[in-house]
């Protein structure tokens, strides 16, 4: 078994957009992503659902969000306000800090 390469210092998140058969995601909902590179392999994420535990769920089930260096400080310290919005194919959001 070899070990995983992580970086604590920077958070993934994700938004969930199907939870189908998965009592502990909730759409439309953002969750913690924690590095797991053999899960990403097999197509997989491991999250840190509504169970507070974390859990594999199929990658295709989360759009990934990318933050910056100031949400990253501002969700460390603070709160985050992200607003989400649909266009044809694309999913935009902004970000404020609260």
């Amino acid at each position: 078994m070899h070990e995983m390469k992580k970086n604590p210092s920077r958070s993934q998140f994700a938004l969930c957009i199907e939870n189908r058969d998965c009592d502990d995601l909730e759409k439309r909902k953002i969750y913690q992503i924690l590095p797991d590179e053999e899960a990403a392999q097999e197509g997989y994420l491991r999250v840190v659902d509504e169970s507070r535990e974390d859990y594999l769920y199929p990658e295709s089930y989360f759009v990934l969000i990318e933050t910056t260096s100031q949400s990253q400080r501002c969700t460390g310290s603070g709160k985050l306000r992200l607003s989400l919005w649909q266009t044809n194919d694309s999913l935009n959001w902004t970000q404020q800090a609260v």
